[in-house]
C-alpha cells in the first residue's frame, strides 16, 4: 500500500473503538449498519464514542442518507466528529443534490464527505464523476466510494481495478483524497495495492457472519497486519 493509505474500521459501539484503538487501526468509523450501508447511530451511542475517541486524531460518522436528513439532527451529530459522511442515494433524477449538499456542508463544523455508490444505477444517485465534481469545486478533504446494496456484491463487481486507479488519480489531482469500501475482503488488499487511496474501509470484513454482527478481535488483527499502514504506533498482534 503507499505509505499514506489508512485502515478504516467503522464501529458501533465503544466496546468495538476500543478494539480497534487497541490494535492499531487508523481510523475510525461510527455508524449503525443495520439501519443501512451509511446507517446514523444512534445520538446516545455517538456521544459515547466521540467523547471517547476526543483524542483520536482520523475519528468520523455516518449521517445517513442525505434524501431523509433531519438537518438539526445531522449537525449535532455531525460536530462530534471532525469528518461526517452522507449518502445520496434516490437523488440522481436532479441536481437538487448539489444544493442540499452545499446547505449541509455550510451547517457543520466538520469535513463533510460526500459518498459515491458504486452501485449508483441501482440506488439512482448521482455519477461517481458528478460527485467527485462537487467534492473538487469545496472545501472537501475526502470522497467515498462503497456499495449501497449489501447483496453479496462488492467494489470490484463494480468498478474494475484500473478505472478505481484512473479515478483515484483525477481526485489525487484536485487534493481530494479516496476511501475505497464496499463489501471488501483481506485478498482486495493485493489488489488495490498500487491505487493511492486515502484509506481502505470495512465493517463486515471485520466481523464474524457479517456486518451486523459484532467486531471480531482476531479478523482487526489481520487487516491491521495485512498491509503498510499509515500508522506508526501500532501494537504489536
Amino acid at each position: 500500500m503507499p505509505k499514506l493509505t489508512r485502515l478504516l474500521v467503522s464501529v458501533r459501539s465503544v466496546f468495538e473503538a476500543e478494539i480497534c484503538r487497541r490494535l492499531g487501526v487508523d481510523w475510525i468509523d461510527l455508524k449503525e449498519p443495520s439501519a443501512g450501508s451509511l446507517g446514523a447511530p444512534a445520538m446516545s451511542t455517538a456521544l459515547a464514542v466521540s467523547a471517547y475517541l476526543e483524542d483520536f486524531p482520523h475519528r468520523s460518522v455516518a449521517l445517513g442518507e442525505l434524501v431523509n436528513l433531519d438537518l438539526a439532527t445531522a449537525k449535532t451529530l455531525a460536530n462530534l466528529f471532525p469528518v461526517a459522511k452522507v449518502g445520496l442515494s434516490q437523488l440522481g433524477g436532479s441536481n437538487r443534490w448539489r444544493q442540499q449538499l452545499d446547505t449541509l456542508s455550510e451547517t457543520i463544523q466538520s469535513d463533510l464527505v460526500p459518498v459515491i455508490y458504486a452501485d449508483w444505477k441501482d440506488c439512482q444517485s448521482p455519477s461517481p464523476k458528478a460527485v467527485l465534481d462537487w467534492a473538487c469545486s469545496k472545501p472537501s478533504r475526502f470522497v467515498l466510494i462503497d456499495t449501497f446494496q449489501k447483496d453479496g456484491r462488492g467494489l470490484l463487481d463494480h468498478f474494475s481495478v484500473a478505472q478505481l486507479e484512473e479515478f483515484v488519480g483525477n481526485a489525487n489531482d484536485s487534493c481530494v483524497g479516496v476511501v475505497l469500501a464496499g463489501s471488501l475482503k483481506l485478498n482486495n488488499v493485493a489488489q488495490l495495492s498500487h491505487i493511492p487511496c486515502a484509506a481502505i474501509a470495512i465493517r463486515g470484513a471485520a466481523c464474524q457472519n457479517g456486518r451486523d454482527n459484532a467486531i471480531d478481535e482476531l479478523l482487526v488483527r489481520q487487516w491491521v497486519n495485512s498491509g503498510s499502514w499509515s500508522q506508526s504506533n501500532k501494537q504489536s498482534a
